[in-house]
């Protein structure tokens, strides 16, 4: 009954029911709760057992019963279960109802086996002896069990058909079959999993349960260390490292909690021992559940966990392989020493954690000129995540306005995110000892607008039609490769881009690039200069960086900058600098001789002009002996097209259309490889070498 449909295949009922959304008066829509009810009913003339188990595989309503179900239905008797929907945003809460049984009361004999690794009562009694007791129809068993130390219980199994009765340690339970039934226990180093009301010590044994009943749902129910060896998750069936105890199924979309934050606490925690691998397959998924805060604004918790979570603590030499369709939700934590990697196909789901959200009237009058935020955090994954040309890394955030919150998503990496992968990879590491996050470029990359869709008063925003801030927790390290900067950026302090000696930078025709010095840096995130997450799994709170510790941005060019756009620095100056002697900046357009204006919003209320100059190259990288005087910075105002910057050793600075030397060894040796040097123009002293060939 109600406003849901159910459905039946292979033995499982599957039944949902969807939240009723209407538009609301101002920028909210308005929530109501549908419920839906489905009714067993024993059509016999005698009294009996239902059982059954029951699983929220989707939504963030509620359910009547979860879990393990026994039930005695007299003779025309029901049993209703039933399901609704949250009130507070749109919503699909969906279960399925497995292991279905109904059995007519009747006299039993039931045999108890002696347990290995703990003892256990039957009525009281304890099971020393292999024991069969009688019972009249209708008459329930009371069981308790008690494990050993080092061991942890893991179900009264049935014997007879290779199933458990319960997962309880107590429970008082009607059993209706002449059956064997033994308490069992387990290593409490090893985790223990459930699937379709049956627990497994082994992942592998799981799956192919779960794939032989048609169930699309494996949950750590006991944390535990997973042993070396190969592990799939495949197509259908989602590994769930849950948050609560209703084992709620988090996808897509996380419930988000409207004015409460708690710092995050582990639920459930799957720790990966040293060569333990998973691999999941297309269809296949892991979700690690969480709840999302949208407490505060301007340093508050929008889009940041919040109370307990699911964690995988990946030890040295596990990793998680994430082939073509398959999905990482990760609104708990990954953390450790292990790595993660995101193939062609797959999709990996984060948590967008924006600390300066201003509210829904300074963010309507900042639209005008600048973007919506610039401090966000990316760091529900503390290890080594790589992602291929083709992978996808979505982000999820929640925000409020007008005393309503608001479900937010952008697209961080993949083919129209922020970052675009067209060849290699991308390795994202978020380094909990400097609160730093580390994105290494092994390969072609471009960095583009930032979508963000779901927002209230202007629904979407795009940096397209703004300048892309880039935050300053971020560094972005070419390891080799191109990256291609196709939208303006701004460079907040504290943000580093080291292109190394075989990578190179491209400003695009028509884009701008705007380099903050930290003096040039104000109040621009709401009501000060910096907001930090300071929360981090691996070491519980991280060291908070603050402003005093901002730093110019700091551009390391040891490989090539090729500037078709404009290079800006603020007036401070910035740090572009090349610590190896080897970078080269090209320009192919003009550069500017006249101040260029970007406007920000401080303290919340005021556009504010800060004022940017044709880039200034930082010399004295080696030494100080050029700070405080004229030297300190190269200009390139003025520049025109076909001029260039190289570093040169000696006198280390920038020097202008510097001549370039290459030594050869002429198909000689020498302890040294054949290199490139930039000189300047009548100083050019060529260099002792150890070259030597044999004529």
């Amino acid at each position: 009954s109600g406003n849901g449909n159910w459905s039946i295949s292979d033995g499982i009922i599957t039944g949902e029911v969807t939240t009723e959304v209407s538009s609301g008066c101002g920028c909210s829509d308005d929530y109501s709760a549908q419920t839906s009810t489905l009714t067993f009913k024993n059509n016999t003339s005698f009294d009996g057992v239902l059982t059954c188990f029951v699983s929220q595989i989707n939504g963030n309503g509620t359910v009547s019963v979860l879990g393990s179900v026994e039930e005695k239905i007299s003779a025309g008797g029901t049993f209703p279960i039933e399901i609704t929907s949250s009130n507070s945003t749109e919503d699909t809460t969906a279960i399925t109802i497995s292991n279905i049984k109904f059995s007519l009361a009747k006299n039993v004999s039931v045999t108890f086996l002696v347990p290995e690794n703990g003892s256990y009562l039957v009525d009281g009694e304890e099971i020393n002896t292999e024991k069969v007791i009688d019972k009249e129809a209708g008459a329930s068993f009371a069981l308790s069990a008690t494990p050993e130390s080092g061991y942890r219980f893991v179900g009264w199994k049935d014997v007879t058909n290779n199933t458990y009765l319960s997962l309880d340690a107590v429970t008082t339970r009607m059993i209706t079959d002449n059956i064997t039934v033994v308490a069992e226990f387990a290593s409490t180093t090893l985790p223990v999993f459930e699937t379709g009301g049956q627990p497994f010590i082994d992942l592998n044994e799981a799956v192919a349960f779960a794939q032989a009943y048609n169930h699309n749902k494996i949950t750590l129910v006991a944390n535990g260390t997973l042993p070396e060896g190969n592990y799939s998750i495949p197509n259908g069936i989602v590994l769930l490292i849950p948050y609560n105890e209703e084992c709620t199924l988090v996808t897509d979309t996380p419930n988000i909690l409207y004015n409460s934050y708690t710092t995050p606490t582990a639920y459930k925690t799957l720790t990966m021992a040293a060569g333990a691998l998973i691999t999941v397959e297309n269809g296949g998924a892991i979700s690690l559940g969480g709840q999302l805060s949208t407490k505060g604004q301007m340093g508050g918790y929008n889009g940041t966990p919040t109370g307990p979570d699911g964690r995988i603590n990946m030890l040295s030499g596990s990793s998680i392989v994430l082939n073509s369709g398959a999905n990482l939700y990760a609104w708990g934590y990954i953390y450790g020493e292990g790595t993660v990697e995101a193939r062609e196909g797959s999709t990996v789901h984060e948590a967008f954690q924006i600390k300066d959200w201003r509210g829904g009237s300074a963010t309507q009058d900042v639209y005008d000129y600048a973007f919506i935020f610039s401090q966000y955090y990316i760091q529900n994954i503390e290890v080594p995540l790589s992602l291929y040309a083709g992978a996808t890394e979505r982000l999820f955030s929640a925000i409020n306005a007008s005393s309503t919150p608001f479900s937010i998503g952008a697209k961080f990496i993949g083919n129209d995110g922020m970052f675009k992968i067209s060849s290699g990879y991308i390795v994202k590491d978020y380094i909990d000892s400097t609160d730093r996050l580390n994105i290494t470029v092994n390969g072609n990359v471009s960095i583009s607008s930032l979508t963000v869709t779901g927002l209230p008063v202007v629904e979407t925003a795009s940096t397209a039609d703004f300048t892309l801030p880039l935050n300053g927790n971020i560094t972005v390290n070419i390891l080799s490769g191109r990256v291609t900067i196709d939208q303006d950026v701004s460079m907040l302090p504290g943000f580093e881009l080291d292109v190394n000696e075989d990578a190179e930078v491209i400003v695009s025709p028509g884009k701008k690039v705007f380099i903050y010095d930290k003096d040039d840096w104000g109040n621009f995130t709401g009501k000060a200069k910096l907001y930090v997450i300071g929360y981090s799994v691996a070491n519980g709170r991280t060291a908070k960086r603050n402003e005093n510790s901002l730093k110019d941005v700091k551009i390391d060019v040891n490989g090539k900058l090729t500037v078709y756009g404009q290079l800006f620095t603020s007036q401070g100056g910035a740090n572009i600098t090349s610590s190896d002697s080897t970078g080269l900046i090209e320009f192919y357009n003009s550069t500017s001789t006249t101040n260029v204006i970007l406007y920000e919003m401080a303290n919340n209320s005021t556009k504010t002009e800060v004022t940017f100059t044709a880039a200034k190259l930082h010399n004295g990288q080696n030494t100080s002996q050029y700070a405080g005087t004229d030297e300190e910075y190269t200009e390139t105002k003025g520049a025109v097209s076909g001029d260039s910057f190289g570093y040169v050793a000696e006198p280390d600075k920038w020097i202008k259309n510097p001549i370039k030397v290459t030594y050869n060894s002429n198909m000689g040796s020498a302890s040294e490889e054949t290199v490139d040097k930039y000189y300047e123009k009548g100083n050019v002293k060529i260099a002792q070498n150890t070259f030597t060939k044999e004529v």
